[in-house]
């Protein structure tokens, strides 16, 4: 009795062993993918930080452009800030005050 239910266990960690390393199979893949994306977002965010601190270091013009990586001038993104948030402000004062 003891015998069969030691061979019932070993058989059972057996296939528990046999899924654990099918579940390794599927998610170290993934796990490595997004490890290389956080590595690159990573070095990617080190560069946008060291041009903003050249950038302090430069006249006040020098501070209107934007870091490369964002393709817009800070002043448009100013600008375009502006415009929505009055556009937004003039519609809600229009709806509440009609």
């Amino acid at each position: 009795m003891f015998e069969r239910l030691r061979r019932l266990l070993a058989e059972e960690e057996q296939q528990l062993l046999q899924r654990l390393e099918e579940e390794e199979l599927e998610v170290l893949p993934r796990l490595r993918e997004g490890a290389a994306r956080l590595g690159q977002q990573s070095a990617h965010l080190a560069e946008l930080i060291a041009e903003l601190e050249g950038r302090c270091r430069l006249p006040a013009l020098g501070l209107l452009q934007a870091p490369s990586g964002l393709g817009v001038s800070a002043a448009a993104l100013l600008w375009g800030s502006a415009r929505h948030w009055s556009y937004k402000t003039e519609n809600a004062f229009r709806t509440q005050h009609v």
